[in-house]
C-alpha cells in the first residue's frame, strides 16, 4: 500500500476536529451571573466542527461530505438557539427538537461510519474502537435526547441530572479518548513511512 502523507495530514486534522467536537457537544460548562448564563462550551461550536472534520473525511471517504448538509443544519439550529435565548425568545419547540435529534443520532453514526472506514484503509487497530464508540454514541444520543425530550413536556425528572451527566462524561471522553488514539497510529504510520 502506498501512503499518501497529505491524505495522512487531513485525516489527522479531521480525527482532531472529532475529538474536539465531541468535547463541545456533550460537556455542558456555563457560568451563570444574576440570572444571565453564558455557556463555555456551545454545541454550536461542536456542529462547526463536525462540519470541518466531515470536509476533510471527505477527501479519504467521499461518502462523508454527504454529512455536510446535516451537520450545516445542525450548527445553525444551535446557533439560531444561542442568538435567540439573548433575546428572550426560545427555540424549545418538541417537533423541532425531534427533527434534530434523528439528525444528530445519524451524524454521528455516519460520521464514526466513515471514520473506520479511514481507518481499515490503513489498517489500524483502532477500527474496531471506533466502531464500538459509533454504537455507544448513538444509544447515549438517543436516550439522552428522549430524557431531555421528556423533561420538555415538563416531567418532573430531575433525579435523572446525574444520569445526563454521566452519560454526556462518557460519551465526550470515549470520542477523545478514540480519536486521539486514531491520530497517534495515523502519526505511527507517518513515522513509518519516513524511515
Amino acid at each position: 500500500m502506498s501512503i499518501n502523507r497529505t491524505e495522512l495530514n487531513i485525516l489527522i486534522k479531521a480525527a482532531r476536529q472529532i475529538a474536539w467536537a465531541g468535547v463541545f457537544l456533550f460537556l455542558d460548562f456555563n457560568l451563570t451571573d444574576g440570572g444571565f448564563t453564558v455557556k463555555l462550551l456551545p454545541e454550536w461550536a461542536g456542529w462547526l466542527l463536525y462540519s470541518y472534520a466531515v470536509m476533510n473525511l471527505a477527501f479519504i471517504v467521499s461518502e462523508a461530505a454527504l454529512l455536510k448538509p446535516l451537520t450545516q443544519i445542525l450548527f445553525g439550529i444551535e446557533l439560531a438557539r444561542r442568538i435567540l435565548s439573548f433575546t428572550g425568545f426560545s427555540l424549545q419547540n418538541s417537533t423541532l427538537y425531534v427533527f434534530e435529534t434523528v439528525i444528530a443520532i445519524y451524524a454521528h453514526f455516519q460520521l464514526f461510519s466513515n471514520a473506520e472506514t479511514a481507518a481499515r484503509k490503513y489498517h489500524l487497530a483502532c477500527a474496531d474502537s471506533i466502531l464500538i464508540i459509533r454504537t455507544i454514541l448513538v444509544i447515549l444520543t438517543t436516550v439522552i435526547h428522549l430524557i431531555n425530550l421528556f423533561s420538555r413536556m415538563h416531567m418532573e425528572m430531575t433525579w435523572m441530572n446525574i444520569v445526563l451527566i454521566g452519560m454526556d462524561l462518557t460519551a465526550a471522553l470515549g470520542i477523545v479518548i478514540i480519536m486521539f488514539e486514531f491520530v497517534s497510529q495515523l502519526k505511527k504510520v507517518q513515522t513509518d513511512t519516513i524511515q
